[in-house]
């Protein structure tokens, strides 16, 4: 037997005990919760999760298993970082992890600097013990002579449970005319719950300037194009070399070679001119794989 009885108090508001179904409605005659509240909610306490404040800095948030969960709003509290192919297992408890996939950047070339290489990012629902396998990009080698292209940056794959596929593309190579351009991302799978995509950076084009050195000597600069600069922090770019010569005589003035960057895996475009070790363009640089949870 249900027993149903109204309390009105001075704000008019409605509250409904049903007994049998134990579920209390404020504002309604309906409650179809233990507790449903028809209008603002007011708290002078704290909102506890099965018993459970959040701490600070965290925020509530429905996770991966479909079940709200205290987490940090500043983002996932721990990292794993690959340089080189591998697998990673989802740990104990564990129910959502982000995954960061970089291509490799293309090499450089006398027309400019490599593509830097693409990033991806998703956010998964997993299942503890599930297993990811992941390829990095390795290095993309520059220009071998004046007349040749770089080599096209490197991909950058992760596959995981549930058709999952990140395809982290890598930058298209400096040429003897142009720079590389950059290229986007590909990421599919039914476990994907947030995606996005950055489109490599392009490598820069190399330019020439003019100028009067002396009264009777005028000079020509060259820039060599930079490499595309990477996507992850602290954003390395390549720098082109530098060379500049005598317009009438062409007797050289000035050589600073580019630079090759930090080489440290972020997929920077690799950077164009003559390099130190004889080759015409800088080397794309590796990509990475970064697990987040």
């Amino acid at each position: 037997m249900k027993i149903k009885g109204t309390i009105c108090c001075a704000s008019m508001l409605l509250l409904t005990y049903w007994a049998g179904g134990q579920q209390v409605g404020v504002g309604t005659n309906n409650p179809s919760e233990r507790l449903d509240v028809n209008g603002n909610l007011n708290i002078r306490g704290q909102l506890k999760l099965n018993g459970q404040a959040g701490l600070p800095g965290q925020v509530l948030q429905v996770g991966g298993s479909g079940l709200q969960e205290w987490t940090s709003a500043l983002g996932y509290k721990n990292r794993s970082e690959y340089f080189f192919d591998g697998n990673f297992t989802v740990p104990t408890g564990v129910h959502e992890i982000g995954i960061i996939a970089v291509g490799g950047g293309g090499g450089g070339a006398k027309g400019g600097g490599g593509a830097g290489g693409s990033l991806c990012f998703v956010k998964v629902k997993v299942a503890p013990g599930n297993s990811f396998s992941f390829s990095v990009a390795t290095l993309a080698r520059g220009a071998i002579n004046e007349n040749s292209i770089g080599e096209s940056g490197k991909l950058t794959q992760v596959n995981g449970p549930a058709g999952l596929s990140i395809s982290a593309l890598g930058g298209f190579p400096g040429e003897p005319n142009m720079p590389g351009e950059g290229r986007t991302g590909v990421m599919l799978g039914d476990s994907i719950i947030y995606r996005e995509a950055q489109g490599g950076r392009n490598g820069e084009p190399t330019t020439e300037t003019y100028m009067q050195r002396l009264s009777n000597e005028f000079v020509t600069a060259r820039q060599y194009g930079n490499g595309g600069a990477s996507l992850l922090p602290p954003y390395s770019v390549q720098q082109g070399t530098f060379f500049s010569f005598n317009s009438a005589t062409l007797a050289n003035l000035t050589m600073n070679y580019g630079n090759s960057g930090r080489q440290g895996n972020d997929g920077s475009g690799g950077a164009g001119g003559n390099m130190s070790n004889g080759r015409w363009g800088g080397a794309g640089d590796a990509g990475r794989v970064i697990f987040l949870w």
